[in-house]
């Protein structure tokens, strides 16, 4: 073997191996996570096992019980419900900003843009406040006014990106024909932005589903979703976290995010790069 084949080689091997390392390093900790949720508690405060000595889905049980019950709950209600609301609200209104200037457009598109930009912890003091006073705290709807504030300019913004890559002409060409503005939409530009629909549902709903500071700090019981469920004290009094059945939420609430993932991973690096146009 040549000394260039040998290099070449070489880098192939590193290259392998710094990818496993990588990979490891990701994985590691959902793999640790996983196998704390199936092991009895006593394995767990005992010693530190990478398999469990013994089959334990108690802890899994327990997730459909409970508060823990009504956690999953909650955040399936609130995350779907966000989805169904914000994509076609951010889509007429992305649509608006791309196709049809206004006076002002540039700087209400800004302004949308920098309410995401903010810190959510600027805005929990005066929406606990506000929700307190009108009776919107520890309530679904709360939640979901809130997930809907920050969600749609990051939905926007996203259109935005798909929306420009499509021609002008296809609009114009469509109403000469005739078409009115739904029929152009249910007939020719919603087909046209379904990689756009299927990249902002998934991202409204990975916001959703693990978001946690407004969960925790404006809810109370009723409301609580899964993030916000798993901080609340696992506690059994005078022995500490309840370290199985954290492990047990943290485990379930990955699941939704790894599907989503397999299943839209083609569409999802669309919202990363830039597009050509049509």
């Amino acid at each position: 073997m040549s000394r260039k084949e040998t290099k070449k080689l070489a880098g192939k091997v590193i290259k392998v191996i710094f990818y496993l390392a990588v990979l490891f390093i990701f994985l590691f900790p959902i793999y640790f996570m996983a196998i704390t949720a199936v092991k009895t508690r006593s394995e767990i405060e005992t010693e530190t096992t990478f398999f469990p000595h013994k089959l334990n889905l108690k802890n899994f049980v327990e997730m459909t019980k409970g508060p823990w019950k009504r956690a999953i709950i909650n955040s399936l209600v609130v995350c779907i419900t966000s989805v169904a609301l914000c994509v076609p609200v951010s889509f007429l209104a992305a649509y608006a900003f791309s196709r049809s200037p206004f006076m002002g457009d540039i700087h209400l598109y800004f302004w949308l843009i920098t309410n995401r930009m903010a810190p959510a912890a600027c805005f929990i003091l005066p929406f606990w406040a506000i929700y307190t006073n009108i009776g919107l705290f520890d309530t679904k709807l709360g939640l979901l006014f809130t997930y809907t504030l920050f969600n749609l300019p990051l939905a926007i913004w996203i259109w935005m990106s798909f929306m420009e890559a499509v021609p002008k002409e296809i609009d114009d060409a469509a109403f000469l024909d005739g078409f009115n503005v739904w029929r152009f939409f249910g007939r020719v530009f919603i087909p046209v932005m379904k990689p756009g629909i299927i990249t902002v549902a998934v991202f409204i709903w990975m916001f959703s589903w693990t978001e946690m500071m407004f969960a925790v700090n404006l809810t109370a019981v009723a409301a609580k979703t899964l993030p916000a469920q798993l901080t609340v004290t696992v506690m059994r009094l005078g022995y500490g976290v309840d370290w199985g059945m954290a492990a047990a939420g943290g485990t379930i609430s990955i699941i939704p995010g790894i599907i989503l993932v397999i299943f839209t991973k083609q569409y999802l690096t669309r919202g990363f790069v830039p597009l050509r146009r049509l």
